[in-house]
């Protein structure tokens, strides 16, 4: 079984959806202001979308996709506008479909309090009612879709004031930063804590989770880990050497799990950091990575890649 092999699909097309990321030009960083739609089988192009935000500039501080609506839909908050730094509260939801008529982005009430950067702020669904967002200043928020209101959440430590991971798994919040990872019910705080770094060349980056509720993340180290909430236990998987992928790029766009697969991108080469655009198929099973197709554009670090199936 290869790139797009799911029986169930909530589209008619498994895709992938690219958000954000940024790309080298001479001795420039330009950030995307583009959501990008492509097909899973051979990662084909199918259509971008103009962010939202003050001239389109707006630079993604989250990105989630939920399934609690019969369409996909994916929610997309923090960043700041490029022109004045200034940090942005606004909120967006975009219903996705495979007609781009049919596709239309909406703004929704803005968060009560603002995520200063791209790389602050992380968003998870619990695929029901609420939308889970932590970021800055250990900042944790909840939306209701119902009453389209916002509700503050216990604070975190301090060690998470740059978060590298977010999944919402059987009523718990597992939030990774710093090297370590915490668990907390929404109204009731933390719950458990524990150190993801297996060895001092593993800085975890990344944080997704299978239908059985393990939870999986990928660390400088060239390594892909698992975690098992009930038992707490932290295990290597395998090394993926073979790609040479490298940079704490190369998880921070971290696809869901379908099947047994999990989907990523946003890497560098590991002597020249020169960013490549390859999207990278594991088999969880087989412990095996292959290259699943290549994106328009060379996305480095901290990209969006979510695996609509």
């Amino acid at each position: 079984m290869g790139c797009g092999s799911s029986a169930n699909s909530v589209q008619a097309t498994p895709a992938l959806v690219i958000v954000g990321g940024e790309e080298q030009i001479g001795e420039d960083w330009t950030r995307s202001t583009k959501i990008e739609v492509y097909r899973l089988l051979g990662c084909t192009f199918l259509k971008s979308f103009d962010l939202p935000g003050k001239n389109g500039h707006n630079l993604i501080g989250g990105y989630s996709v939920s399934g609690h609506s019969s369409k996909p839909l994916i929610f997309i908050t923090g960043g700041y506008y490029k022109e004045d730094k200034e940090p942005t509260q606004e909120f967006w939801k975009i219903n996705l479909s495979q007609s781009p008529n049919e596709s239309y982005m909406e703004q929704l009430p803005d968060m009560p309090v603002a995520m200063k950067d791209h790389k602050s702020c992380i968003l998870t669904s619990d695929n029901e009612a609420f939308l889970y967002i932590v970021g800055n200043k250990n900042i944790s928020l909840r939306f209701n879709f119902s009453s389209e209101t916002w509700e503050h959440l216990p604070k975190l430590p301090e060690e998470m004031a740059i978060i590298q991971g977010l999944h919402y798994v059987a009523g718990i919040l597992y939030c990774m930063g710093g090297g370590s990872m915490y668990s907390h019910k929404p109204s009731e705080g933390i719950k458990g804590s524990w150190n993801m770094c297996i060895d001092d060349n593993s800085f975890p980056h990344g944080l997704t989770a299978d239908a059985a509720g393990k939870i999986y993340t990928f660390a400088t180290g060239k390594s892909l880990h698992e975690f098992e909430p009930q038992s707490r236990l932290l295990s290597k998987v395998c090394d993926i050497n073979p790609l040479d992928i490298q940079g704490h790029g190369a998880m921070v766009g971290f696809g869901d799990r379908t099947n047994s697969y999990l989907y990523f991108t946003g890497e560098h080469k590991k002597d020249t950091k020169v960013d490549v655009n390859r999207v990278i198929e594991f088999d969880l099973e087989m412990h095996r990575a292959v290259v699943a197709g290549y994106l328009k554009h060379k996305n480095h670090g901290h990209i969006g890649l979510i695996v609509l199936m």
